[in-house]
């Protein structure tokens, strides 16, 4: 089988879930499985969609993949929050103008990259989506509580998932656990403070496994 994974970091290291993945679904289906990772570190959901729309090869590999998987949003969140929020110069009354605006273009832009995917993917594709959990951004002078950040992005994902019968694995449940809304204290999920380590890496290949192999595409 071909795997295509797309996204951001979170997907392109080398110790990342795709690659645990593609080892339970050798195990569960028997077949042998081609990671093909496409995802970008830095990459945003702009950035992915241009990717999407522009480049042949992703497309090729999407159409001609067995398995499907997307995670994306971290890095458009994190250039406004740590950068123009961060310095007092996000805009408006509450310093929030500039994280609306990411939301909004996010939300643009994800619909439109699962609009792209699914008109690429055939009707024997599994694909599958995630959520974002929340970092451990204190050692950057964040130690607020995230949630009006990233979970706006998680309903989203969550709602645009559900109308075109995507599973999600909601990776937040378990790496912000108890109720998926502190920091990461999911002993040793982390190796920084936004990348998964391999037992997080492990933990959320280990929650795409638990949603089968049923196929999304239609």
């Amino acid at each position: 089988w071909d795997y295509v994974a797309l996204g951001d970091s979170i997907a392109a290291l080398s110790d990342s879930y795709p690659y645990f993945y593609a080892t339970h679904i050798e195990a569960d289906r028997d077949v042998r499985v081609r990671l093909n990772n496409l995802a970008i570190s830095g990459a945003m959901s702009g950035d992915l969609l241009w990717s999407l729309r522009n480049l042949q090869p992703f497309r090729d590999a999407i159409s001609e993949a067995e398995v499907v998987t997307l995670v994306i949003g971290f890095n458009d969140l994190l250039r406004p929050l740590l950068g123009p929020y961060k310095s007092g110069n996000c805009g408006g009354e509450d310093n929030r103008d500039c994280i609306r605006d990411m939301l909004r273009s996010f939300e643009l832009n994800y619909d439109a990259a699962i609009a792209e995917i699914l008109a690429l993917c055939s009707s024997q594709t599994i694909f599958r989506t995630m959520t974002l959990y929340y970092p451990d951004l204190t050692n950057s002078g964040l130690d607020e509580d995230l949630r009006p950040f990233i979970e706006p992005m998680n309903d989203h994902i969550i709602q645009v998932a559900s109308e075109n019968n995507i599973p999600v694995a909601h990776v937040h449940l378990v790496f912000n656990e108890p109720d998926g809304e502190q920091a990461p204290i999911l002993e040793g999920c982390l190796k920084d403070q936004l990348h998964p380590s391999g037992l997080g890496a492990t933990v959320i290949a280990d929650l795409h496994r638990e949603l089968g192999y049923e196929t999304t595409c239609r």
